[in-house]
Formats: structure tokens, C-alpha cells, sequence
């Protein structure tokens, strides 16, 4: 089915593109249009062409609008330039000529052709990048899925008499609870984590600390086996955070310390002082000041 699944990017790709390719179809036509009003005008219309060897040539390739348009169109398709350009030499400056169609050709082919491959490509990319983000956005509600069934089962089920206030449990009742769990295996090789029975037992093994395991450490490290590469140590990295953060509170509880000691705050800052009391501080300073100078006593006024 993965080739379908190409397939169908694809044509989802294609489809978001089409109606951006039909308005650069459209802006062609345009230009085809004002293009072969010129031409029929200048060209096909001109009074010199009547009697030589090219008038009938000069009739059919620009003698009306639609017989102009069709010759831009032949043009831009890279089909008969050379015929059209071996006519307009006899009459018109090979220069002028050639430069033109080379013009023409370097709009309504190259650019146009580049631009609208280039939206393909964009848009075939865009479709891929949404595929893969649904896809993640599927596995990670399966995840959810997965691991709040697996809590729900171990701890309400089946070691709920087992386990501590911090959902602790022995290693042995968990191993006995995981064994012969087909189920699970199943479900988590939908969300492409393939283990074994014996697998998970070594987890747990691995995850024991003084034959104590923590459940929402196991069924999380469990479920980050497989996925991005760091996920399975930022699991390790939360839990010893919380092991250190339940020690520091126990700590802090036998010695009975203050949490904002504990955090370094210090004392409550002085209040800042009021506006009068910075006046009256100032005059006081300005008249020690005089004092000094004069030789005399500041006087203060009541």
C-alpha cells in the first residue's frame, strides 16, 4: 500500500497545483492575444507583403488573430519558429527578428515551463510534509491512548494493593502483572515499538532501584523506546528530577526550614523612606554644608 499512499501525494499535490497552472494558462492566453493583435496588424496587414512570393505564407500565419495566435502557440511549442523566422527575414531586419522570437520563447516556454514545475514540486512537498505530520499527530494520539490504558490497567486493576502513595511498586508484581500481556505487545507495535516479553522484563529490571519500580517511570520510558532519539533520556532526566525534588521536600520537612530561606530570599528589604523624610534629610545636609563654611551652628527652623 505504500506505493498508493505515493501515489495518492501525488495527485493530491496536483490538484493543489491545477488551479494555479490554469491561471498561468490564462496569463498566456492574454499575452498570446495582445501579442497576435500586433502582429495581424503589423504583419499580416501590411501592404508590402501583396505580391510576393510570401503573401500566402504571411496570410496563413498572420493574416487574423486566430491564424496569429495559432502561430504563437506553434512558436512557443518549439515546433516551426524556423519556418516563421525564414518568412519574416525577407521583409523584416534579421535582428529584429530573431531577437524577438528568442524573446517570446525565453518568456512563454522557459519560464513558464520552470514556474509551473517549480509549483508542482512545492506543492508535492507541502503534501508530504502534512502527511508526515498527520501521521505523527496519529502515533502521538495513539501514545496517549496507550499509555493512559497501561496506567489505568496497572494501577487501578492490577497493583492497586501493591503500591505506594507515589505509585511504587515491587519489581516482581510488576513482572507478573506484564507477563503473557499479548495485547500490549500488539498495541505497541501499532505505534512501531517492537519488543518482546522479555523485553519489557529487562526494563524493568533496568528501571529498579532497591527492587522498587515507579510505574509512571516505566510506562513512560516504555512508550519512548522508539521515536526521537534523545526521548527515552529526557524520561530518565524527568523522574530524577522529581526523586530529587520529593528528597528536597522531605528534608525540608524534618529540619522545618522556611521555603524562602531555603531559596536564598534573605530578609524583607528596608521600606524606601518618604518624600518628607528625604527633604528634611536634604535641608539637614545643606545646612551642615553652611555650617562648615561659615564656622557657625546650622539653626533649624521648628
Amino acid at each position: 500500500f505504500r506505493m498508493f499512499q505515493q501515489l495518492f501525494l501525488i495527485m493530491q499535490a496536483f490538484g493543489k497545483a491545477f488551479h494555479i497552472v490554469l491561471l498561468m494558462g490564462l496569463l498566456v492566453l492574454i499575452l498570446d492575444y495582445v501579442i497576435a493583435i500586433m502582429l495581424t496588424q503589423a504583419i499580416g496587414h501590411d501592404p508590402t507583403w501583396q505580391g510576393t512570393a510570401e503573401e500566402d505564407k504571411i496570410q496563413m500565419y498572420f493574416g487574423s488573430i486566430p491564424n496569429s495566435m495559432q502561430t504563437l502557440f506553434v512558436i512557443m511549442t518549439l515546433t516551426a519558429w524556423d519556418q516563421v523566422s525564414e518568412v519574416l527575414v525577407t521583409q523584416w531586419p534579421p535582428m529584429i527578428v530573431y531577437a524577438s522570437l528568442v524573446l517570446y520563447i525565453m518568456v512563454t516556454s522557459y519560464t513558464m515551463l520552470s514556474l509551473i514545475t517549480g509549483i508542482i514540486s512545492e506543492s508535492l512537498i507541502t503534501a508530504q510534509q502534512e502527511y508526515r505530520l498527520r501521521k505523527e499527530k496519529t502515533m502521538e494520539e495513539k501514545k496517549k491512548d496507550i499509555s493512559f490504558e497501561l496506567r489505568q490497567f496497572l494501577l487501578s486493576d492490577c497493583l492497586e494493593e501493591d503500591k505506594d502513595e507515589h505509585n511504587n511498586v515491587n519489581t516482581n508484581d510488576l513482572k507478573t502483572a506484564m507477563r503473557g500481556d499479548t495485547e500490549l505487545l500488539m498495541k505497541l507495535a501499532s505505534i512501531n515499538i517492537h519488543v518482546t516479553e522479555q523485553a519489557i522484563l529487562s526494563l524493568i529490571d533496568k528501571l529498579a532501584t532497591n527492587e522498587i519500580v515507579n510505574i509512571d517511570y516505566f510506562v513512560d520510558k516504555l512508550l519512548n523506546l522508539v521515536g526521537v532519539a534523545t526521548a527515552s533520556s529526557v524520561m530518565d532526566m524527568k523522574y530524577e528530577i522529581s526523586k530529587l525534588n520529593l528528597k528536597m521536600d522531605a528534608i525540608m520537612a524534618e529540619l522545618k526550614i522556611d521555603p524562602s530561606a531555603a531559596t536564598g530570599a534573605g530578609p524583607a528589604p528596608k521600606p524606601a523612606p518618604k518624600p518628607a523624610e528625604v527633604a528634611v534629610s536634604m535641608g539637614m545636609t545643606r545646612s551642615h554644608e553652611k555650617s562648615d563654611r561659615s564656622g557657625q551652628k546650622p539653626k533649624f527652623a521648628d
